[in-house]
């Protein structure tokens, strides 16, 4: 027998009030490097790891049939590039720290740790676009989303 649709209505619901709240973290590194960034970033995370986990595993929902919105290439490179200027200083003195040298080393690492941002921000904003769009079977169109993304991943 299949779970309560209110106990899944109300995952999904609190899976896509975290990733508002990711989402506006992330938004917020356009203008320069938000008030404790990273215990913010890790207190989100770690909740959205959590909770795609109780993200129904089940959904039977054809791609084909998700024509919602995506964020296209040129607004995903303009945030890499903030987010990348937010995150290389804290990223090259954590990797001097560790011993690892040198600016190209130093960059190449902050520019990961913006890559993998700017992915979880597309991948999430993709799935919030869906659910605002307003479609029929909005919220599961976009659980179906969040959780095919991070199984992909």
């Amino acid at each position: 027998m299949g779970e309560p649709v209110d106990d899944v209505n109300n995952r999904i619901a609190a899976f896509r009030d975290e990733t508002a709240i990711f989402c506006a973290l992330v938004e917020e590194m356009r203008q320069g490097r938000p008030q404790d960034l990273y215990a913010r970033l890790m207190r989100s995370m770690t909740r959205l790891a959590y909770l795609v986990e109780e993200l129904p595993g089940d959904l039977a929902w054809n791609a084909d049939d998700d024509d919602g919105p995506r964020m296209n290439t040129e607004d995903w490179m303009a945030l890499f590039r903030q987010v990348g200027a937010v995150v290389e200083p804290d990223v090259s003195g954590l990797t001097v720290v560790f011993g690892q040298t040198g600016q190209e080393h130093d960059a190449a690492q902050a520019l990961r740790l913006a890559d993998d941002l700017v992915d979880v921000y597309r991948d999430l904003y993709n799935g919030l676009a869906v659910y605002c769009a307003g479609k029929p079977d909005a919220l599961l169109r976009a659980a179906w989303r969040w959780r095919f993304r991070y199984e992909l991943h």
